[in-house]
């Protein structure tokens, strides 16, 4: 057996062993983590890429050992032979590697496979009739909003919905703002008390100090010490907001970190207090959306998920988690969390 034939094996031996190891760790990682896109590799044919590397390493390795004159014939012959050697002996251990992983984790592919079937003709045959429940939600945005308006008050309302939420408002009073922020308002007709006005340049409200008796945030972005700016003493802010938990479990799947702070009915109502409102009134609502199908899944998230983050490898570990909990519970449960609060301004 010929020099180059034993260190092949020896090669081999190391590569393949050190290629099985990895495996198994990465594939600990991928279930403790419910990483889904992992076994995508192996629902595709073998494919090396590594040869550029191997040549460079396998090259660099000879530099270091050999003691052959540089650019001499048998330099040039035992550096080839090394080359040859090392990428032989990488392609034929990752290709082994490869095998055994099919092999071993033939349960977790499946899966993933499946999984991808269910995920296409969800996208192909969209049923929006498969959600099974929705948490009763425990207050009614209008009845909160009803108790603080009067005919005569001057009323501004922030959204970033293009005034769909302001459709929904009742008995408004005379002098109305909608400040549409981000500006997708235009040619909506409102009622006739209603003015669409937008933020200034510098991003401020477009009212003058002590203007306003009732500001409402509608799930937008505000700026608290806007709103001391703009209302009458004894005016009020409204504010309601999604919180961090909302969909939490959607998430969690894309930001593989945990999001320092908590925004949720508490951390509001202290950045209020911390200039000087008073706290009235406020209700939270923890509730979920259920559903029995990934079809049902799948149709949801394409309208509350950017197409980029919703066509992600990595998303679809959230669908993968999902179609277990189908599976065990006959159901899985999607978080919702908003809040609702009411604070004064002094008079």
């Amino acid at each position: 057996m010929s020099y180059y034939t034993i260190f092949l094996i020896e090669i081999l031996i190391m590569l393949t062993l050190f290629k099985i190891i990895t495996m198994e760790l990465e594939n600990y990682q991928a279930q403790k983590r419910g990483l889904a896109y992992y076994y995508n590799r192996f629902s595709k044919p073998f494919h090396y890429r590594r040869n550029t590397l191997m040549i460079i390493v396998a090259g660099l390795t000879y530099l270091t050992i050999s003691d052959a004159a540089l650019g001499s014939f048998q330099w040039i012959l035992e550096i080839l032979g090394l080359v040859a050697t090392a990428t032989l002996g990488d392609v034929l251990s990752q290709w082994l590697g490869y095998q055994y992983a099919k092999r071993r984790f033939k349960k977790f592919i499946g899966e993933y496979q499946e999984l991808l079937k269910q995920i296409t003709e969800a996208k192909s045959n969209p049923d929006y009739s498969e959600v099974v429940d929705i948490a009763t939600p425990k207050y009614e945005t209008n009845q909160v909003l009803e108790k603080y308006l009067e005919p005569e008050d001057h009323l501004a309302v922030m959204a970033s919905d293009g005034g769909k939420f302001m459709k929904t408002l009742r008995n408004l009073p005379p002098i109305t703002y909608l400040v549409d922020i981000n500006n997708l308002a235009s040619g909506v007709q409102f009622d006739d008390q209603v003015k669409v006005t937008r933020l200034t340049p510098e991003g401020q409200m477009p009212f003058k100090e002590e203007k306003l008796d009732v500001v409402i945030s509608a799930m937008a972005n505000y700026d608290k010490y806007e709103m001391w700016r703009i209302l009458k003493p004894g005016g009020r802010v409204i504010i309601e907001q999604l919180g961090t938990d909302n969909y939490k479990e959607i998430m969690h799947s894309f930001i593989p970190f945990r999001i320092k702070g908590q925004w949720d009915l508490n951390s509001a109502q202290e950045t209020l207090r911390q200039i000087g409102f008073e706290i009235e009134e406020s209700h939270e609502d923890r509730g979920f959306i259920r559903f029995n199908s990934i079809k049902a899944l799948v149709n949801f998230t394409k309208g509350i998920v950017p197409a980029k983050v919703e066509t992600a490898e990595s998303f679809m570990s959230f669908y993968l988690n999902a179609s277990k909990s189908i599976k065990e519970n006959s159901h899985f449960d999607l978080t919702t969390y908003r809040f609702i609060l009411v604070a004064k301004k002094p008079e």
